[in-house]
């Protein structure tokens, strides 16, 4: 699921980073030198490494310079 899923997001040249299943939390805690979406790679064998972690995680993926993204979030709420 991930480790299919994240090479799919590396293929369009997107850098990816593992999530808590079903969050938008880093899977890599910070006590154990999780650095969120500077974690994000493309590097093959670090996201299998991940992937026999974290099977089940969601898949986030760095915006801005990494991955050539820009998001804009609105949020009607607020």
């Amino acid at each position: 699921m991930f480790l299919d899923a994240a090479f799919h997001l590396t293929s369009f040249g997107f850098k990816v980073f593992p999530l808590l299943p079903g969050s938008k939390i880093p899977a890599i805690a910070k006590r154990d030198g999780g650095q969120g979406c500077l974690d994000a790679t493309d590097n093959e064998e670090t996201i299998a490494g991940w992937a026999k972690r974290f099977p089940r995680a969601n898949i986030g993926v760095a915006c801005g310079l990494p991955s050539g993204v820009i998001v804009i979030d609105l949020d009607p709420r607020n």
